[in-house]
């Protein structure tokens, strides 16, 4: 049978029983600063929406030409 080791004589015991204690102090601290979390972005506005399907398109045909150049030197 083994035999319990008081967490007062091993060093590692000790170590982890103050882990949960350590843990909610870090976690209060960083609770305390600015900044916070992020918001959750919603649905893109009808300008963004725009701009980024101009940017798909510019990209898709930079993408194409690439590839087409790509294939002539091959």
């Amino acid at each position: 049978m083994p035999t319990l080791i008081a967490p007062a004589s091993n060093p590692l015991a000790r170590r982890a029983a103050s882990y949960p204690s350590r843990m909610k102090r870090l976690r209060a601290l960083l609770g305390r600063l600015p900044g916070g979390h992020r918001p959750p972005t919603g649905p893109l506005t009808t300008a963004e929406a725009t701009d980024a399907e101009e940017l798909r398109q510019k990209t898709l045909a930079k993408d194409s030409e690439r590839v087409k150049r790509e294939k002539e030197e091959a």
